[in-house]
C-alpha cells in the first residue's frame, strides 16, 4: 500500500497461495457469529494470530454471474484516482489511501520506488531479477465513524496493462476468485483473519480484505489499471478502494515486510446494482516519472469491455 506521508501504513507482503476464479461471484454476508479461524501464514504472512471476538459474519457463497471482465470509462478512471467519497473506517486517516488515490509506479521493484521507500527498504536494492508478480486487491469498509453491518456481494474483477510498445490496452486477467480475510482496525492491515471459505468474522468496523493470484507484467507496462466489482445488497453503506502490490521474484523472502506497490484508487461507495472501481497509474500522479498513462491518452484509449462503470 501507499502513504505519501511516508508511514508504513501499507499491507504486508510475503508469499500467498490463491485459488483461480469461477465464472460467479462471491457473496459477504455480515452478521453476528463467533469465529477462531485465522490466516494461513502461506496465505498471507506477516499477520498476528489472535482469538476472535463477537463481530460481523462474513460468508463467501456462489451468486449470479456478473460481467465476466469490467472496466470503467475515461473519465471515471481519472476520478477515482482523486479524492474518495469518504474516509474508510478502521483505517489511519492519516495514510492516504484511507481517502485518496495515489500510485508510485507500472513498474515494480527498489529502482522504481520514491526515495523514502529506497531509505525504508534498502535491503532490496540488490535484488536480482524483474519484479513482475503483480498482486490486485481490494478493502472494503463503511464509512468513518459508522457501525452499521452490509451484506456486501463480490463481482468480477479484471487487470490490464498499457503496452508501451503497442501502444494499447492489454487484458492480463479476469475471473480471478479472491482470498478474504477481516482486519483489526487501525492495524494497516496487519492483523487479519482469513475468511476460511464458506465464513470468517470480522470486527465492526473493522475492514474486509481481498486478494488476488499473481498477474505477470511484462517490462514493457507503460501504464497499469485494476478494476474489482462488487455491490450492496443490504444493511449499511460501504465504501470500496481498489490495488495492486508488486512483490519480487519467487524465492526472495518478504515475511515482515511491508513493500512499496504500484498504487491504489480512492474510495468509492458502492450502490445497489454493481460498482466497478479501478485504480490506475496516471502519469500526472506517479512519483516513478516515465511511467504511467497520462490523461488526455486515456480519454483517447483505455480499456475495453462491454458496460464501462460511468
Amino acid at each position: 500500500m501507499i502513504s505519501v506521508d511516508r508511514t508504513t501504513g501499507r499491507f504486508p507482503a510475503g508469499e500467498m497461495t490463491c485459488r483461480p476464479m469461477l465464472r460467479h461471484t462471491a457473496s459477504i454476508h455480515l452478521l453476528p457469529l463467533f469465529s477462531s479461524d485465522t490466516f494461513n501464514a502461506m496465505k498471507k504472512p506477516s499477520f498476528n494470530p489472535s482469538p476472535l471476538a463477537l463481530g460481523l459474519f462474513a460468508a463467501l457463497v456462489i451468486a449470479a454471474p456478473a460481467q465476466a471482465q469490467v472496466c470503467a470509462t475515461p473519465a471515471r478512471m481519472i476520478a477515482d484516482q482523486g479524492q474518495g467519497d469518504a474516509y474508510l473506517a478502521g483505517i489511519n486517516p492519516s495514510w492516504t489511501w484511507s481517502h485518496a488515490g495515489y500510485s508510485v509506479s507500472s513498474l515494480g521493484g527498489y529502482d522504481h520506488w520514491p526515495s523514502w521507500e529506497k531509505a525504508r527498504l534498502p535491503q532490496f536494492r540488490y535484488v536480482k531479477g524483474a519484479w513482475e508478480r503483480l498482486m490486485p486487491w481490494f478493502v472494503i469498509s463503511g464509512p468513518s465513524g459508522s457501525r452499521t453491518p452490509a451484506h456486501i456481494e463480490m463481482g468480477q474483477m479484471s487487470v490490464y496493462y498499457f503496452s508501451r510498445n503497442m501502444q494499447r490496452w492489454v487484458l492480463l486477467a479476469k475471473d480471478m476468485r479472491p482470498d478474504i480475510g477481516t482486519c483489526t482496525a487501525d492495524t494497516a492491515l496487519t492483523d487479519c483473519h482469513m475468511t476460511s471459505s464458506p465464513s470468517a468474522t470480522a470486527y465492526s468496523p473493522n475492514p474486509l480484505h481481498g486478494w488476488y493470484s499473481f498477474v505477470k507484467v511484462p517490462q514493457d507496462a507503460q501504464a497499469l489499471s485494476v478494476s474489482v466489482q462488487a455491490r450492496v445488497v443490504s444493511g449499511g453503506r460501504a465504501l470500496m478502494t481498489v490495488g495492486a502490490d508488486y512483490y519480487p521474484p519467487a524465492g526472495v523472502s518478504t515475511r515482515g515486510v511491508a513493500l512499496s506497490a504500484a498504487g491504489n484508487s480512492a474510495p468509492r461507495y458502492l450502490q445497489n446494482g454493481w460498482t466497478t472501481v479501478t485504480m490506475t497509474t496516471l502519469a500526472e500522479q506517479v512519483t516513478d516519472r516515465g511511467t504511467g498513462i497520462s490523461q488526455s491518452l486515456l480519454q483517447r484509449n483505455s480499456p475495453q469491455c462491454s458496460n464501462p462503470q460511468s
